[in-house]
C-alpha cells in the first residue's frame, strides 16, 4: 500500500516527462553527507528534454492544474476556504441552495436510529450563515442522482440533436471565416502597399 505522500511526489515529479530540476536538495555537512531540501538557499536549474519521457507532457500539465484546483475547491460566503476531499463520490458536489455552503456526510443517530445523512455545513459549524436546509438521507440522495443520470441517458435524442446543431453551427462559422475572407476584411480595414501584398503571397 502506497502512502499519500509517495503518490504526491510521483504526480509532481518532472522526470516522468523527460525534464529534470537540479539541486532539489543540497549538502549542509560534507563530512556526514547530510542533505536537506532546497528552499531557495542555493540556485536551482530546470533542464528540459534531459532524458526520454515516460508520459506526455500534456497529461503531466493537466495533472498539475488539477492539483492546484483541488487545493481550494470552494470559498464560502464567509470567506472560509474548503479543501478537496476524496472520501466520497458526492464530496464537494452537493451545494446548499439556501446559503451556498457544501453538504457534509455525517453518521446520524436520531433517537437510537443510526443512518448516514448529508447536512449543510452551516448547520454543523459556526459559519455566520443562517440556514434551514433539510437533512438528506444518503439513500435518498443516491436514488435522486441515479434517476437524473438515467433520465439523461434515456433521452439521448434531445441532447444529441442539440449537439449536432452546435457542430453544424461551428462548421458554418469556420467556413464563413476562411483565410480568404479574413484577408478581404483586413484589406477593407487596412489597405496594404504593393510590397506588403507581395511579401504576404511569398509567405503562403
Amino acid at each position: 500500500m502506497w502512502h499519500t505522500s509517495t503518490i504526491n511526489k510521483i504526480l509532481r515529479n518532472e522526470k516522468y516527462i523527460g525534464d529534470a530540476l537540479l539541486q532539489k536538495t543540497y549538502t549542509t555537512d560534507f563530512l556526514n553527507k547530510t542533505r536537506v531540501k532546497n528552499n531557495g538557499i542555493v540556485p536551482q536549474y530546470y533542464v528540459e528534454n534531459n532524458h526520454e519521457a515516460i508520459i506526455p507532457k500534456e497529461i503531466f500539465l493537466r495533472v498539475q492544474e488539477e492539483l492546484v484546483r483541488r487545493r481550494v475547491v470552494k470559498t464560502s460566503a464567509n470567506g472560509k476556504k474548503r479543501s478537496y476531499s476524496c472520501n466520497h463520490c458526492f464530496a464537494q458536489l452537493v451545494i446548499c441552495g439556501e446559503c451556498g455552503e457544501m453538504f457534509r456526510r455525517i453518521h446520524w443517530n436520531n433517537r437510537g436510529v443510526k443512518s448516514i445523512v448529508w447536512r449543510c455545513i452551516s448547520r454543523l459549524e459556526s459559519t455566520g450563515l443562517e440556514c434551514h436546509a433539510r437533512t438528506i438521507n444518503e439513500l435518498v440522495l443516491q436514488d435522486a442522482v441515479v434517476k437524473a443520470i438515467n433520465q439523461m441517458l434515456g433521452d439521448k435524442s434531445s441532447y444529441q440533436a442539440q449537439l449536432q446543431l452546435n457542430i453544424a453551427s461551428v462548421i458554418r462559422s469556420s467556413q464563413a471565416t476562411s483565410v480568404e475572407n479574413i484577408d478581404e476584411k483586413l484589406m477593407a480595414l487596412h489597405p496594404e502597399s504593393p510590397e506588403q501584398r507581395s511579401l504576404r503571397r511569398d509567405c503562403r
